[in-house]
């Protein structure tokens, strides 16, 4: 799947769509859903999960389902998409700060002051979040991934119980005492 902004014309309301390669008979790309926007998209769209997320410019940014194209919430943060991932849609906001807003919900859940971590560095590749300074200093960060779930332990065998006829160490008993 493809999924795209398109710029308004003078007729037309600004859009984002999914567009999906046929592969019935002859191969052609065709548009599976379009959603008008509110506002011009100020970049493209962000993919992750099942949310297409998009910002709106001065509208703020807005979600919709990668499905079928639903709506799925709006908020009012103004700003640059820089990373989706990690259950967050990562915007440097209109006062420099770096907002986590919530895929789910669309709320806002983490406000973060970037220090000298002024350059924005915009990843449409993966859900990692990178940050960059003036002077060179770049960091990386990857969502927490879920820690896996330890393989059940398998039960250690009981050792067998010596038989009649095994030697037994005599340093391993204790000697009997006399009477």
């Amino acid at each position: 799947s493809i999924f795209t902004t398109i710029a308004s014309g003078p007729s037309t309301p600004p859009t984002v769509a999914r567009v999906d390669l046929e592969t019935t008979g002859v191969q052609r790309l065709r548009t599976k859903w379009w959603t008008p926007l509110a506002d011009h998209p100020d970049q493209g769209p962000f993919i992750a999960e099942d949310t297409v997320v998009v910002s709106l410019g001065p509208s703020g940014i807005a979600a919709y389902k990668a499905e079928n194209g639903e709506p799925k919430w709006r908020s009012c943060v103004v700003g640059t998409i820089v990373a989706v991932g990690g259950k967050r849609a990562w915007v440097i906001d209109e006062v420099g700060r770096l907002s986590g807003i919530d895929l789910a919900s669309g709320v806002a859940r983490e406000w973060l002051p970037l220090g000298c971590l002024t350059v924005p560095v915009i990843n449409t590749v993966s859900d990692r979040l990178v940050l960059a300074s003036p002077t060179g200093l770049v960091v990386s960060l990857a969502p927490v991934r879920p820690a896996a779930e330890p393989a059940p332990a398998a039960a250690e065998p009981a050792s067998p119980a010596p038989a009649a006829t095994d030697p037994v160490d005599p340093a391993a008993e204790p000697a009997a005492a006399d009477p």
